[in-house]
């Protein structure tokens, strides 16, 4: 048998599964970006060039208790997500209540990193995160990791019995609860999220319960 057909026999048997099965597997490694969320290469380039200015204005308004209009603000001045907004908010917002030194450290990338690995239940590597690029102290690190988990869960939990996050007015919550009402939920669901930033089972979570109602 010369070469070709050998080749040809090995593509044509079980190797061919293991063959396609390591490179699927490479492709995953490859693309995971070191647990870094999946962006388009202008996403990415718009979360590595935030104004500080605007990072400064965002802390701001979290510690004035509007963290809604620090989201908006990220969004429209520094052009990146809502989701990604909405993680730098959330974090620097943690770090506030926990009363944590590295603060200013922080950047909306790294929140955007740490809150990918959250998202895969890669605590340590979160931890780690934050150590080298934040220059956290470990123990400040693993508490803010801790307070983000429980930050998740706690919204779920609450969803339904707080009616709307701390930037909301009454004028918003009645908007929310007339679409569900007229079960328009999908309009009410997309209404709470850009309200309030939350994620997509948040929101259906919280539209659930007022349509319970």
């Amino acid at each position: 048998m010369d070469i070709p057909n050998w080749v040809e026999a090995i593509f044509r048997g079980p190797w061919l599964c293991i063959a396609i099965a390591a490179g699927v597997t490479l492709f995953i490694l490859f693309s995971d970006g070191g647990g870094k969320a999946q962006r388009s290469e202008k996403e990415a380039q718009a979360l590595k060039n935030v104004p500080q200015s605007a990072v400064k204005q965002a802390r701001k308004l979290v510690q004035e208790n509007t963290p809604l209009l620090a989201v908006k603000l990220l969004n429209e001045v520094a052009g990146i997500s809502n989701v990604d907004a909405h993680a730098y908010v959330q974090t620097f917002q943690a770090i506030q209540e926990g009363h944590l030194s590295f603060g200013e450290a922080l950047t909306v990338e790294l929140a955007c990193d740490v809150k990918a690995h959250m998202d895969k239940s890669e605590r340590e590597q979160a931890v780690k995160l934050l150590v080298s690029r934040a220059g956290a102290p470990q123990e400040e690190a693993v508490r803010l990791v801790e307070m983000l988990g429980a930050s998740s869960r706690s919204n779920r939990a609450r969803v339904a019995g707080k009616p709307l996050p701390e930037a909301a007015s009454a004028e918003d919550l009645k908007k929310v609860d007339a679409l569900a009402a007229e079960g328009k939920a999908i309009e009410a669901i997309k209404l709470y999220r850009q309200l309030t930033g939350a994620s997509l089972k948040e929101a259906k979570d919280y539209v659930d319960s007022r349509s319970a109602r």
